[in-house]
C-alpha cells in the first residue's frame, strides 16, 4: 500500500492522513528521491497517473462538472481536468468575509460549493447588491483571473459556513504550461 503519490505527482498538498491502528512498517520517500526514481523508471509516472485517474469519487466528479461550467475548461481532456482538480482548494468562509474589493486584480477564481456569495458595488459609501449567488457551481472571477484588469465590483460571503472551491492564478498558469489543451483554450 502506498499514499502521498498524488501530492508528489501534482505538486500539491496532501489532503488525507493515515493512522495505523496496529504495528506497522512504514517507508518514506522525499520529493527528490521520488523524482530520481521516476527518471530511472520512465513508465512510473505514467502508471501512477493512470491509477490516479481511475479513482473517481462523487466529490471529484462534481468538481470536474463544475469546472466544465467555465468556458475555457469545457472542452478539456479528461486527463487535463484530472490534473486541475488536484490544484483546487476547498475554503471554508464566514459571513461578511471579503473575497475581493472593486479595483483589485484577482489572484484566484471562486466556485460556490455551499452557502452564498454576494456581489456588490459601493456608491457614495453605500453598498448596492448586484447579485446573491446561492446555486452550487456559480463562479466568480473565471474570466477576470485571465487578465490583469481591475475588478469593477466587490464580493463577500453571504452566510456562515459558505464553502468555495478556489483555483489560484499561479496554479492556473503553471497548468497552462503543461497542458496543451488548456493553453489553447485560454489564449
Amino acid at each position: 500500500m502506498h499514499f502521498g503519490e498524488i501530492a508528489l505527482l501534482t505538486e500539491s498538498k496532501r489532503t488525507a492522513e493515515i493512522i495505523s491502528r496496529n504495528c506497522s512498517t512504514i517507508g518514506e520517500m522525499s520529493k527528490s528521491h521520488f523524482d530520481e526514481m521516476c527518471l530511472m523508471n520512465t513508465d512510473l509516472k505514467r502508471k501512477l497517473f493512470n491509477n490516479m485517474c481511475i479513482y473517481q469519487d462523487r466529490y471529484k466528479m462534481w468538481q470536474k462538472s463544475q469546472l466544465k461550467n467555465i468556458s475555457y475548461f469545457k472542452k478539456l481532456s479528461f486527463e487535463s481536468l484530472e490534473q486541475i482538480t488536484y490544484k483546487i482548494q476547498l475554503e471554508y468562509l464566514e459571513e461578511g468575509q471579503l473575497l475581493f474589493k472593486s479595483g483589485q486584480v484577482l489572484d484566484k477564481l471562486y466556485i460556490l460549493a455551499e452557502g452564498s456569495i454576494e456581489t456588490f458595488v459601493t456608491i457614495n459609501e453605500e453598498d448596492e447588491t448586484l447579485d446573491i449567488l446561492r446555486v452550487p457551481g456559480c463562479n466568480v472571477g473565471a474570466n477576470s483571473i485571465l487578465t490583469d484588469a481591475n475588478m469593477d465590483f466587490s464580493a463577500r460571503v453571504g452566510q456562515d459556513g459558505t464553502k468555495v472551491l478556489t483555483l489560484n492564478y499561479d496554479d492556473l498558469r503553471t497548468l497552462e504550461k503543461t497542458l496543451p489543451d488548456l493553453s489553447e483554450a485560454i489564449e
